[in-house]
């Protein structure tokens, strides 16, 4: 045995720093293979000399023995001389020990060269750091030799109570990995916050929670009603939620569309439309409209349908009927249920144009009332006016603006799922915030309603695990992640974001340095990856795909993408198309889609 002897590495002092890149991304990539695989492909950990910290323990091979006992020794991708103190053999691999790293590296051979059997390697290293060699931490040191992770002691030790937490090991190992790679507590609350990025998709919980057995007990509680309007946000598509916006638009400036939806029942007859209900109906979740937003879009295409006949059978409704409103109304007096009833019965055929029976039966019910009559007669002669319906068709053919619209979600998704839920409470404002998603999920916690706590559970891991990742900093850059549901642009699954830069002089992103990555599941194209690296403003696209016929798609549209970015001065340098690797085609044996140029109508989504 050879377990007290030290070699010397000499590291000349500089300026350059060595980070320890882990593989940023590959731990919230669980439901899709294919980009995990990616990720750890193009983010290999990778052990450098400079990195290594006291303790730890890491293989290393002797590559060349030079004279004056000397050696070159490779840890990871890296090589560097070595002081020897005691014989070692070229070709040979060892365990070493870092003892310090300063401007020698002294390290400690751990035990003899290695044998070819691995397990007896390990058994033999735990042996010479003074741990029991039980079968889990046995594997887990393995796991952690073979994907070249640094370790020590105590980092052992404390990771071998999370080695239960988890019934299939390789997610465990995979999990305390990448809490050991970026320097996270090794506790059971970061363990289950990491796994559920893992092995979870956002998508999904957001669906478990909104199932209807869960609704049903949600239903009973005032926090249960809140947190399913949250959810029902975060699933709700942009399209949808821009139509909402555009609808309320009209509402608040056209006096006309207002008369006839507080007419119809649909809105709040009560509703002060401003500003701020515009920006709430998406942020703070205020009740707004009575029906669900689709079943309000098919009623405003057909009332614009069939206008001609709405507009000739209104103005022979109001010919019988308006004089006996007007009464009615100026005298505040209420109508006779039998001239109630024979004016519904005239009515009917009309609103048989663009409400359904349903609707009809609640729109008689709300005419009971004394007060519907003045919202009556508006409604009626805002729907005989032909303006009304020029109003609506705009409402509803506005361009979708995927670009405004996807940086709006980003900045509700960052503002509203409580990311800076902890930051908040330290600085006395979380009161002063609008209610997230993470605040919710704790005081569901805290009720313990009659209900599967576990689903409740898993998504407030989820969001713990994206706080972990969401943003990291060194001296020189900052990294950050963020998942979008995928809902919201009607995606196949969550996209993924996945950015780098060099930091500005006010610690914030240079976006003249920078790469970002896009991670995909779209209808047509399928899995793609889309990563953008800028330098100097100028800007490299590659885009991987393992469709064939994406690069000749793709190819009209670069002169235009070129020149938008010439006029925000940027400029493309190159567009390059890969396939993903052959060996993701095997973890995903999903069938590519036929492609057919008569059944494509453009791509998936444009940013």
């Amino acid at each position: 045995m050879v377990s007290h002897q030290f070699i010397a590495v000499h590291l000349p002092r500089s300026n350059v720093t060595y980070r320890l890149k882990g593989t940023k991304g590959d731990h919230y990539m669980n439901i899709n293979n294919i980009l995990r695989n990616h990720l750890s492909r193009t983010e290999r950990v990778q052990p450098s000399f400079r990195s290594l910290q006291p303790n730890q323990v890491i293989q290393g091979t002797i590559v060349k023995l030079f004279p004056n006992n000397q050696a070159l020794i490779q840890i990871g991708q890296e090589q560097r001389i070595a002081q020897l103190d005691t014989a070692l053999a070229v070709g040979e691999k060892y365990y070493f020990q870092v003892v310090n790293n300063e401007q020698y590296m002294h390290l400690k051979v751990l035990g003899d060269p290695l044998e070819q059997e691995v397990a007896l390697n390990v058994q033999a290293l735990l042996q010479q750091l003074g741990l029991s060699s039980d079968r889990p931490l046995r594997q887990f040191v393995q796991h952690l030799i073979q994907e070249q992770i640094p370790f020590d002691r105590n980092t052992l030790i404390q990771s071998l109570p999370l080695l239960s937490l988890n019934d299939h090991k390789q997610t465990a190992f995979r999990v305390i990995q990448h809490m050991i790679v970026r320097n996270l507590p090794l506790t059971e609350n970061v363990f289950q916050a990491q796994q559920a990025l893992m092995t979870e998709n956002f998508t999904n919980l957001l669906q478990q929670i909104d199932d209807q057995s869960i609704q049903t007990a949600l239903k009973d509680s005032s926090r249960g009603q809140q947190l399913l309007a949250l959810i029902q946000d975060y699933k709700q598509s942009i399209p949808d939620q821009q139509f909402a916006r555009h609808l309320l638009q009209s509402i608040q400036e056209n006096p006309l569309v207002r008369d006839v939806f507080q007419g119809l029942n649909v809105i709040k007859s009560n509703l002060s439309i401003n500003n701020r209900s515009l920006f709430s109906l998406l942020s703070q979740r205020e009740s707004i409209f009575n029906v669900e937003l689709p079943v309000l879009k098919v009623m405003m295409q057909r009332m614009v349908s069939e206008q001609g006949q709405i507009t000739s059978r209104i103005k022979d409704f109001l010919a019988t009927w308006e004089q006996e409103l007007s009464v009615h109304i100026q005298e505040q007096r209420p109508m006779s249920a039998q001239r109630l009833s024979l004016m519904s019965e005239q009515l009917r055929p009309i609103l048989q144009t663009f409400l359904s029976n349903e609707q009809i039966v609640t729109f008689n019910h709300v005419l009971q009332q004394h007060e519907q009559l003045p919202l009556l007669l508006n409604m009626l002669v805002a729907l005989g006016d032909e303006h009304t319906y020029e109003i609506l068709q705009q409402t509803m053919t506005n361009d979708f603006a995927p670009k405004a619209e996807f940086l709006q979600q980003i900045h509700h998704t960052l503002a509203h799922l409580g990311l800076n839920y902890e930051q908040l409470i330290r600085d006395g404002q979380v009161n002063e915030q609008p209610l997230t998603l993470k605040q919710t999920l704790l005081q569901m916690v805290q009720q313990q309603l009659p209900m599967d706590q576990e689903r409740i559970q898993q998504l407030l891991h989820f969001i713990n695990g994206l706080q972990l990742q969401s943003v990291e900093e060194t001296n020189h850059f900052i990294y950050g992640n963020f998942v979008l549901p995928g809902d919201k642009l009607q995606l196949n699954s969550d996209l993924y974001m996945q950015f780098q830069s060099k930091k500005t002089k006010d610690d914030t992103i240079d976006p003249n340095h920078c790469r970002i990555l896009f991670f995909l599941h779209l209808e047509a194209l399928d899995h793609t990856i889309v990563d953008m690296a800028v330098q100097d403003r100028i800007i490299s696209l590659t885009v991987f795909n393992n469709q064939q016929f994406l690069k000749s798609l793709v190819k009209p549209l670069e002169h235009s993408l070129k020149r938008q970015l010439s006029e925000i001065d940027y400029q493309l340098s190159s567009i390059t198309y890969k396939p993903l690797a052959k060996d993701d085609k095997q973890i995903s044996p999903k069938t590519p889609r036929q492609f057919m140029r008569k059944n494509y109508s453009g791509v998936d989504f444009r940013i």
